[in-house]
């Protein structure tokens, strides 16, 4: 396995994936908590992706068949949103659409949980969720995340001051970001969406996931030298991702 670790130190330059989706306009579908759709859809804009976010399984299937991404949170469940989950997730496998699982508060939930581990049979192509949503999900599953990214072929992204990203593979970690993106409501669900839209571009998913943190936290590093608080520091927030996904873009 190859370990790296890499150090923020300050805004790099554009990455060729975030050139990618710029290039490319990939529409990615969202099942995110309502508290964060707003949020997550204008992240996704703001690189250029193009979101969409019904979660209705009478027509979600079609929008999950035209979209080139798919992020599933877990967040504000209910019997209907899991009816259009499983709807989705099985549309990105027939597909082989790439798609991103958030076990939003499955360490709070032991259904919710056990929901997570039933959608990790659709193999997602990347996991990711905070320190204590990934520890409860090694614990049910009474195994490492080395152990599930070889057997779900997924990618797994440990997020909070620093972001551990394992595969099968590789393993490193991105140190990036601001203490205050910790207090915007839909800061997680917004990255899922982010890296979905970047997997979809890049053969390289791993490579992908780490230019994804990358610009993430270095609009969070941004944003945060030039906010007076949580409040100004959710909108300079996107309007960083914006610069910086567009950096070195020729327009």
């Amino acid at each position: 396995m190859i370990t790296s670790e890499k150090n923020g130190a300050g805004p790099q330059p554009t990455s060729s994936t975030a050139r990618l989706v710029r290039e490319t306009t990939p529409r990615v579908h969202c099942i995110v908590n309502e508290a964060a759709m707003n949020f997550t859809a204008n992240a996704l804009l703001a690189i250029g992706a193009e979101p969409s976010m019904t979660n209705d399984s009478w027509e979600v299937q079609p929008f999950v068949e035209s979209s080139n991404a798919l992020s599933v949170n877990l967040g504000m469940l209910n019997d209907a949103k899991r009816r259009a989950i499983r709807v989705s997730v099985k549309t990105a496998n027939n597909f082989n659409i790439p798609w991103v699982l958030d076990p939003t508060l499955i360490d709070r939930s032991d259904p919710r949980l056990s929901f997570a581990r039933q959608l990790l049979h659709y193999h997602p192509s990347v996991v990711r969720g905070n320190s204590d949503e990934i520890a409860s999900l090694c614990k049910a599953m009474d195994a490492t995340v080395e152990m599930i990214s070889e057997e779900r072929e997924s990618i797994f992204v440990t997020s909070g001051n620093r972001d551990h990203v394992t595969s099968v593979e590789r393993t490193t970690v991105v140190n990036s970001g601001h203490a205050w993106m910790h207090t915007v409501t839909g800061m997680g669900c917004a990255l899922s969406a982010v890296i979905s839209a970047f997997i979809s571009c890049n053969e390289d998913s791993f490579n992908a996931v780490i230019d994804a943190l990358k610009l993430f936290g270095n609009a969070g590093t941004e944003a945060g030298h030039q906010s007076a608080g949580p409040g100004t520091f959710e909108t300079s927030f996107l309007d960083q991702l914006y610069h910086l996904s567009f950096e070195n873009y020729p327009q």
